[in-house]
């Protein structure tokens, strides 16, 4: 199947929200905004997605370019669709984002970074040190995340089963060392709930085992998320925002192949 760019990229974003008091039967559709997702595509400008979650499986719709992507944790598998030319394609998680290489690459560069500065002397590598530091590498290779949770709370829109909430968030962010930007900047709110856990869809090998650590702590449900995603070349960061929430029962064909699309 040929490549085909889009302005965004299909991974990230499969909420599961509720004011409800049994949120835990409930399949999600939801609407939100994003500028791109980890491992895939990502644009400057934010575009609007359609998305559906149910268990470990989430659908995602572009409408803008004809463009559904589903991500399957239950079977490790990413399947694009182009809706216009009815194609498709089907992928491990492994192969489609490159984790082996990815990993290797980040290591690789931290590793480099690290000789550079060994290199050096006097003023000039303490200052190249504290460089290293604010950007989460440490000399001796040690990497371990904390998380910090801000006094900052920001009220946020979220429409659900068509109703508009003023949802009050608190601010989380996750950073690697002492690197003075964080990987994750999350916006968390403990008045939804939701079945599945979004944020294990970030969890795929694009962020070091101790930021994915901390991650599975996070326990309230995320309005906005940031995420910066690292190569070990160029760092990117991304974003989405969830606007709209439905409560309802999705059907199994929803994730199924659509009729006369070919491989």
């Amino acid at each position: 199947m040929a490549q085909r760019r889009h302005n965004l990229s299909p991974l990230l974003l499969g909420l599961a929200v509720m004011l409800a008091a049994n949120p835990a039967s409930a399949d999600l559709m939801i609407r939100g905004e994003s500028n791109g997702m980890p491992g895939m595509v990502a644009g400057e400008a934010a575009d609007n997605l359609r998305m559906t979650v149910q268990g470990e499986r989430m659908r995602i719709i572009n409408p803008a370019h004809d463009h559904v992507v589903m991500v399957r944790l239950d079977d490790s598998r990413i399947q694009e669709f182009d809706a216009g030319r009815k194609l498709y394609e089907s992928r491990s998680l492994e192969e489609k984002l490159k984790l082996a290489s990815l990993a290797a690459k980040r290591k690789q560069a931290r590793a480099r970074r690290i000789k550079e500065v060994n290199d050096l002397s006097g003023s000039e590598r303490d200052k190249a040190i504290a460089e290293l530091r604010r950007d989460g590498i440490e000399m001796d290779g040690t990497l371990v995340a904390r998380t910090v949770k801000s006094a900052e709370t920001r009220t946020f829109t979220v429409w659900v089963d068509g109703v508009p909430h003023e949802l009050e968030c608190y601010k989380l962010e996750i950073f690697e060392n002492q690197a003075t930007k964080p990987v994750f900047s999350l916006w968390l709110t403990p008045d939804l709930k939701a079945r599945e856990n979004l944020l294990s869809f970030y969890q795929l090998g694009l962020f070091s085992k101790p930021v994915v650590a901390e991650l599975e702590k996070v326990k309230d449900f995320p309005i906005r998320i940031e995420a910066l995603i690292d190569n070990g070349n160029l760092r990117k960061r991304i974003f989405c925002r969830i606007q709209q929430v439905e409560r309802t029962r999705v059907p199994d064909f929803y994730f199924a192949v659509p009729e006369g699309f070919k491989r």
